[in-house]
């Protein structure tokens, strides 16, 4: 995960929901010199998890986030149910559009949608 958010507030949100359990990386602002739109964080997450940009993708629900991606040379995807206008978001040329969280499984596991239409 990269996020704009402080490392305790992070860690305390990620734990919150049970989701820290699934983070092998979480980069925060304390981690980088520079921060999104800047690339830094995303290399910096994907060093970490031994991974090449052409394998990853980044989900944003803010222009900077989408930027951030594609400066770091992901593939993005825009979270359409984020509280800031749609218009900034694909003002970003996001890659793909999700207008619900299932989209994610459906664009990372294309054959979930079948088993789930």
């Amino acid at each position: 995960m990269v996020t704009s958010k402080r490392r305790n507030l992070a860690w305390r949100g990620l734990r919150l929901f049970g989701l820290d359990q699934y983070m092998a990386v979480v980069i925060t602002p304390e981690d980088t010199t520079r921060h999104k739109p800047d690339p830094d964080p995303i290399l910096k997450a994907l060093t970490l998890l031994e991974e090449s940009p052409r394998h990853s993708l980044m989900v944003g629900d803010s222009p900077f986030d989408l930027a951030c991606g594609r400066n770091a040379g992901v593939k993005t995807a825009a979270a359409l149910w984020s509280a800031l206008p749609r218009e900034l978001l694909l003002a970003e040329k996001p890659d793909f559009q999700l207008r619900k969280i299932t989209d994610l499984l459906d664009l990372c596991l294309p054959l979930n949608r079948a088993a789930r239409v």
